[in-house]
């Protein structure tokens, strides 16, 4: 049984003038094996990471998500060029899959299988807009919005997001699909969605996926800091 939820990003926006935004991205991990919370489908928010369909899967540690790359991204916009049209990081976080032990001592008998999914989260603000933790000034103007937060995740042997960026629903908790396939994929095959038993040590292209962030802010938000928290959830399907 196999449960691991990833909270990657802590994020932070500051805006104290025109002139400068900077938009922090702080990593946590954290492990959540739970028997009780229901587990919608995608889309549906909240988004609750758990519980496992099956028990096919061994726990962590011998199953889980290994983070590379520094735990803190830094978006600092200081140019009208920055604010109209954003600024990109490639290659900002890898994630590297292990899942490639089984639970002998499970009677469901179906094979390990999994999904990856990520969720937003924005500390309980409520609505589509970011957690406000400074003010600064006396500017007026808007929250920045949930959906302004573009992602694609992609791996060796791609993913169904891996050709554009993505958008999350306006909504606190709401989720996109890294892998969820109703079928088996072995690993071995190199295809789009594998999520069976394997581990990036043995097939790295299988098991690592790169996130690209976009952020466009605009000229539209009030002078303060903000934060959302971005979080990956690995749990057996």
């Amino acid at each position: 049984m196999l449960v691991f939820l990833f909270k990657n990003q802590n994020i932070r926006l500051l805006r104290k003038t025109l002139q400068k935004t900077v938009l922090t991205v702080c990593f946590i991990t954290g492990l959540i094996v739970s028997s009780h919370a229901q587990c919608p489908s995608p889309d549906v928010a909240p988004y609750v990471c758990g519980p496992p369909a099956h028990c096919d899967c061994a726990s962590w540690p011998k199953n889980g998500i290994i983070i590379e790359n520094s735990p803190n991204i830094d978006f600092q916009f200081d140019k009208i060029s920055q604010y109209l049209g954003g600024i990109t990081y490639s290659g900002s976080t890898i994630i590297h899959i292990k899942m490639d032990s089984t639970n002998a001592t499970c009677a469901d008998g179906s094979p390990c299988k999994w999904k990856l999914v990520m969720f937003i989260d924005n500390f309980g603000t409520g609505g589509n807009q970011w957690d406000k933790t400074a003010s600064y000034g006396t500017g007026v103007g808007t929250k920045p919005t949930i959906d302004m937060v573009q992602l694609r995740v992609y791996n060796g042997c791609n993913t169904p997001i891996c050709e554009s960026f993505q958008t999350f629903n306006p909504i606190d908790d709401a989720s996109i699909d890294i892998v969820n396939s109703a079928v088996l994929i072995p690993a071995g095959t190199c295809s789009s969605n594998v999520n069976g038993v394997g581990s990036y040590l043995n097939h790295y292209n299988e098991y690592t996926f790169t996130v690209d962030y976009k952020i466009i802010p605009g000229f539209d938000m009030a002078p303060g800091m903000y934060q959302l928290s971005l979080n990956f959830c690995l749990v057996e399907d």
